[in-house]
């Protein structure tokens, strides 16, 4: 499996931490400037996901709730 770990790094007087989400996603729905999961259509999905079966792909629903766990 491709996904990665979504985690929150912060910084508490000076040191580092790192706090696992437990949430994982495949890099193409991160959106990196925003910090959130966004939606990509499934034809489109297909396209740029083609090496997964199609139950891998993240329905809008999944990436709405990937980020309102995020946002909690």
């Amino acid at each position: 499996n491709d996904t990665l770990p979504i985690s929150l790094i912060y910084s508490l007087k000076g040191i580092r931490k790192r706090y696992s989400t437990g949430l994982t996603i495949f890099p193409e729905y991160w959106n990196l400037k925003e910090q959130r999961a966004f939606y990509i259509p499934q034809r489109e999905a297909k396209k740029i996901l083609s090496h997964l079966p199609t139950n891998y792909l993240l329905t809008e629903l999944e990436v709405n709730e990937i980020n309102d766990v995020l946002d909690y």
